[in-house]
C-alpha cells in the first residue's frame, strides 16, 4: 500500500503495485530504444509544441470540461538487480505498477484554475482536449493547469480528489525525446547508473577534458522559473564517478548539495558515498575532500565539506551536503518533513554562486521534485498564479522524466498549498 503525504500524515492512494526490487526512483518507464532518439531538427519540433502551451494568466474560469483518462496497468520489468557493477538495468528502480485516477477516471476544471487559449477549442461541442503526437509521444493541449495562488489549497485538494493531476501527470511525455549521443557512447556507457537514463545533448554538464581525459558525466542543468542554468540535476555517483562528481562542482562553483537517497535501500545500493567519514580526508583523482562536520536531526544530515585541488591547495571551498535520509522507498515523505528539509537547505547561505546541485539516484523522480518544489516556491512568494504541470514540461525538455510518479506529482502540489504563504484556500 502506498501512502500520499499531507499535513499532519500520510494517507493512503489506491491499488498501486510497487516492484519488487526498486525503490522510489521509477514509475516503471517503458524503455524507449535510445536508437530511436530524435535528431535535433526534429527535437525543435517538440520545443516548438511545448513552448506553444500558453499559460498565460487570465481571471475568468472556463466552463467544466470533462477529461475521461482510461485507467492503464503498466508492468514493469523486474529481471536483473542493480549493483555497482550493474548498470544494464531496464529500469531506474522505484515505485511502479498503476497509475490510477479516481474511480470514474473522471476530472473536472475548477474554479480557481485560469484557463488558456487551448479551452475555447477543448471545450467547444464539450469534446475533449486535442492531442498532438510528436515523435511517438503526446503533447495533450490540457486545460486549465495554472492555479490562482488564492484558493490554491482548495484547487489542489478537489484536482486531485477528481483525478485531475493524474490526468495531468499521464500526459506528461515519458522516455528520451532528444539527442543522447554523449550517454550512448561505448566510453561512457559505465558512467551511467541506468542504461535508460541519459543526459541530452543540448543541457549536459560538460567537464574541462583533461589530457587524454573526458567530458562526461551524466548530469544535466536544469532552469529555475526565473533564471538559467540555477539546478544541476544528476545521478547519485558511481564508484567510477566521484572523481567527476567533484570536478563537476569545482568547475561549477557550486557551494550546495542535495541528496536525496541513502547509500543502500532495501539492501540494494543507490549512490556511492562520496564523502569521507568527520574529521577525515580523501582525495577523488585530482580533487581533495574533508569533512569538517555532520549533524543530524529527525529526517535529515547536514554536513559542512572542504574541497581542494590537488595540484593547488591555496584554495578551499566549503560545500554544504544536506542529505534527505527519510525519503521512503515506494512512497514519498510527509509534507511536513519535505518542507522541513527544504526550509533548512534554504536558510543555509555560501558565497558560491553556482548551480545547486541535486541528486538521488537516477537524478530524475525525487531530483526532479524537490527542484520543481523550490523553483515554484521562489516563484510562488511573489506571483499570483503557479502552473506546475508547465514547468514539469520545462524541466523535462532538459532532462527526461523529472518528477518520476504520479505520487510525486501530487505530493509536490500539496507541498506547496503547505508551505506557501501566500497560498490561501
Amino acid at each position: 500500500m502506498l501512502f500520499f503525504c499531507q499535513a499532519g500524515g500520510t494517507i493512503p492512494y489506491q491499488d498501486i503495485t510497487a516492484e519488487a526490487n526498486g525503490d522510489q526512483e521509477n514509475e516503471n518507464i517503458a524503455e524507449t530504444p535510445l536508437d530511436d532518439v530524435p535528431t535535433d531538427d526534429q527535437a525543435a519540433l517538440v520545443d516548438n509544441q511545448l513552448d506553444s502551451v500558453d499559460t498565460t494568466p487570465e481571471v475568468v474560469a472556463p466552463p467544466p470540461t470533462e477529461i475521461i483518462v482510461e485507467k492503464e496497468e503498466r508492468d514493469a520489468d523486474t529481471n536483473g538487480e542493480e549493483t555497482e557493477d550493474d548498470n544494464d538495468e531496464n529500469y531506474p528502480d522505484g515505485d511502479v505498477g498503476k497509475t490510477d485516477v479516481n474511480d470514474s477516471g473522471i476530472g473536472v476544471a475548477t474554479a480557481a484554475l485560469i484557463p488558456t487559449p487551448a479551452t475555447t477549442a477543448a471545450t467547444k461541442g464539450g469534446s475533449d482536449p486535442p492531442i498532438t503526437m510528436t515523435h511517438g509521444f503526446a503533447l495533450p493541449e490540457i486545460v486549465g493547469t495554472r492555479i490562482l495562488l488564492s484558493g490554491f489549497v482548495t484547487a489542489v485538494k478537489n484536482r486531485k480528489e477528481l483525478g485531475n493531476l493524474a490526468n495531468e501527470f499521464k500526459n506528461l511525455p515519458e522516455g528520451p525525446q532528444r539527442p543522447v549521443t554523449e550517454g550512448k557512447k561505448s566510453e561512457n556507457k559505465e558512467k551511467n547508473r541506468f542504461r535508460n537514463i541519459l543526459p541530452y545533448d543540448h543541457s549536459r554538464v560538460v567537464l574541462e577534458k583533461s589530457t587524454g581525459g573526458s567530458d562526461y558525466i551524466n548530469a544535466t542543468y536544469i532552469d529555475g522559473m526565473d533564471s538559467e542554468r540555477q539546478y544541476i540535476a544528476t545521478q547519485g555517483p558511481k564508484d567510477d564517478t566521484v572523481a567527476a562528481f567533484w570536478q563537476m562542482i569545482w568547475e561549477n562553483n557550486s557551494g550546495k548539495v542535495i541528496m536525496l537517497a541513502n547509500l543502500t535501500e532495501l539492501g540494494r545500493p543507490k549512490c556511492h558515498q562520496y564523502w569521507p567519514s568527520v574529521s577525515e580526508t580523501t582525495q577523488f583523482g585530482t580533487y581533495v575532500v574533508t569533512t569538517v562536520s555532520e549533524k543530524e536531526s529527525s529526517c535529515f544530515t547536514t554536513r559542512e565539506i572542504q574541497l581542494q585541488r590537488a595540484q593547488d591547495k591555496t584554495t578551499t571551498r566549503t560545500i554544504h551536503q544536506l542529505h534527505f535520509t527519510t525519503w521512503p522507498d515506494h512512497d514519498v515523505p510527509t509534507v511536513e518533513q519535505l518542507l522541513s528539509f527544504h526550509s533548512s537547505s534554504t536558510n543555509i547561505q555560501t558565497p558560491l554562486q553556482g548551480p545547486e546541485v541535486v541528486h538521488c539516484s537516477a537524478g530524475v523522480g525525487r531530483t526532479g521534485t524537490y527542484i520543481g518544489l523550490d523553483a515554484l516556491t521562489k516563484h510562488g512568494r511573489y506571483a499570483a498564479s503557479l502552473d506546475v504541470y508547465e514547468y514539469t514540461l520545462k524541466m523535462r525538455k532538459d532532462r527526461m522524466n523529472m518528477i518520476q510518479t504520479v505520487h510525486q506529482y501530487i505530493c509536490l502540489h500539496e507541498a506547496l498549498a503547505e508551505g506557501l504563504p501566500n497560498a490561501t484556500s
